[in-house]
C-alpha cells in the first residue's frame, strides 16, 4: 500500500510540470507576439523602397498598420499586453530584409491562427488576419517584381 501511495503522489506531482511544458499549444492568439512581428516587418519595409516595387511595399505598410490597430483592440479586449518597440537588424540587405519581413508576417499570421474564445476580441482578430494576409500578398508581389 505504501508503494502505491508514493507512486500516486509522484504521479500527481509530475502532472502540473508536464502541463506547464512548452509542448502545449496556446489556447488563444498571442496578440503581443503578432504585434511585435508586424512592427518589425513594418520597420523593415519602411526602409529604402526600390522605385519599381515601392507601390506594393506601401500597400504592405498600410495593411500592417491596419492589422496592428485591430490587434491592439483585440489585445485590449482580451486583456493581453501590447508590447514594446521593435529592434531592426542593420546587417540585412534589401532582399534579405524583404524575406525577413515576409517571415515575420507569416509568423504573425500563425500567432493569430489559434481559436479566440473572447467574442469581443474575435472581430478585431479576424480583421487583423485579413490585413495580415493583404500584407503578405503585397510583400510576395514586391519580392516577385524585384526578381524581375
Amino acid at each position: 500500500m505504501t508503494k502505491f501511495r508514493i507512486g500516486m503522489i509522484g504521479l500527481i506531482a509530475m502532472t502540473p510540470s508536464a502541463c506547464a511544458g512548452g509542448d502545449r499549444l496556446p489556447s488563444h492568439p498571442n496578440y503581443s507576439a503578432a504585434i511585435a512581428n508586424l512592427r518589425i516587418a513594418r520597420t523593415i519595409l519602411d526602409n529604402e523602397p526600390e522605385y519599381t516595387v515601392a507601390r506594393n511595399q506601401y500597400r504592405a505598410l498600410e495593411a500592417i498598420d491596419r492589422a496592428v490597430l485591430e490587434l491592439k483592440d483585440a489585445a485590449i479586449e482580451g486583456g493581453q499586453p501590447i508590447g514594446g518597440r521593435p529592434v531592426l537588424d542593420p546587417a540585412l540587405d534589401y532582399g534579405g530584409r524583404l524575406s525577413r519581413a515576409r517571415e515575420l508576417i507569416v509568423g504573425a499570421d500563425h500567432e493569430l491562427s489559434f481559436r479566440e474564445d473572447d467574442v469581443n476580441a474575435r472581430p478585431s482578430r479576424d480583421n487583423a488576419r485579413h490585413y495580415v494576409e493583404e500584407a503578405r500578398e503585397a510583400v510576395d508581389r514586391t519580392i516577385r517584381e524585384r526578381r524581375g
